[in-house]
């Protein structure tokens, strides 16, 4: 695989390998955000990719000493080496799996998804941005570079419509209640998570926005919301519980405790005793 890598062949080569491939990925997705990110920069030079999201345009987010994987292949082959991957020690076989993760897997995804803990957890206004404007430079890259597509993402972050700005809600006008929690149980449910200080009277969150997930994944299935269903199971309707506490991006707060960290958000059973 040469620098001018296109899917076609990636996808070709990663057939062909998928065992060592899988491997490699899900230990390199181990690394923290920092360690990604600088794969991913490696990567897209490597490949020639014509517009990259330096780590370089975001100082604030990153220490002088980056982190033990760097920005070289031969960082991650040292990583790689230490969770015990020895049987696939090879440097283009590394090459060749950084270059199919960049261009046909989940690296933009594994990025953003890391982003947006990281904003969770930053305390300080100016870091949450810099989070925020890194995510939206990542979306916007791959898209330009024809890797991923507005609709993937929409679709990864459990939208159907790009995302717009909400606007602004007058503080003397009454914010309306969504149609599909106009319902007695529904108006029960929003009540007891007021009682139990989940959010305030004018239905501003409280707690973590991994939580809020949480429950808008039980509320709406509790509620019978959505009659879609996907892996045999219905799906989540996230919209009137975004509208509703002015937020975004739940579903990917929800894949990130399910699939990402395996462990159900803190507070998750005081979530829970609202619907017993």
């Amino acid at each position: 695989m040469g620098k001018d890598l296109d899917k076609e062949s990636a996808e070709a080569w990663y057939q062909a390998n998928k065992i060592a491939a899988d491997r490699i990925i899900n230990d390199l997705k181990k690394q923290s955000f920092e360690g990604v990110m600088h794969l991913y920069a490696y990567t897209s030079k490597s490949n020639g990719s014509e517009n990259i999201v330096s780590q370089h345009d975001f100082p604030i987010l990153f220490s002088n000493n980056y982190t033990r994987v760097g920005d070289t292949i031969v960082g991650a082959m040292v990583f790689l080496l230490h969770e015990g991957n020895m049987n696939f020690f090879r440097y283009g076989r590394i090459k060749n799996t950084l270059s199919y993760w960049l261009v046909c897997g989940n690296l933009y995804e594994t990025l953003v998804s890391k982003i947006v803990i990281k904003a969770e957890e930053a305390k300080e206004r100016l870091e949450q941005n810099s989070f925020t404007d890194s995510k939206e430079q990542l979306i916007k890259t791959s898209i330009q570079n024809g890797i991923k597509t507005q609709e993937g993402w929409n679709h990864f972050f459990g939208t159907d419509i790009q995302v717009t700005n909400t606007p602004n809600i007058p503080k003397n006008e009454e914010k309306q209640m969504p149609v599909e929690l106009q319902s007695k149980e529904a108006q029960q449910i929003i009540s007891k998570a007021i009682g139990l200080g989940l959010c305030d009277k004018e239905y501003h969150w409280q707690k973590s926005k991994f939580l809020l997930a949480y429950f808008a994944d039980c509320a709406s299935e509790y509620l019978n919301l959505s009659q879609a269903e996907q892996d045999g199971k219905k799906k989540t309707y996230w919209k009137p519980f975004e509208t509703l506490f002015d937020v975004s991006g739940l579903a990917t707060c929800k894949n990130t405790y399910t699939k990402k960290t395996g462990k159900l958000p803190s507070g998750h059973e005081v979530v829970e005793s609202i619907f017993k």
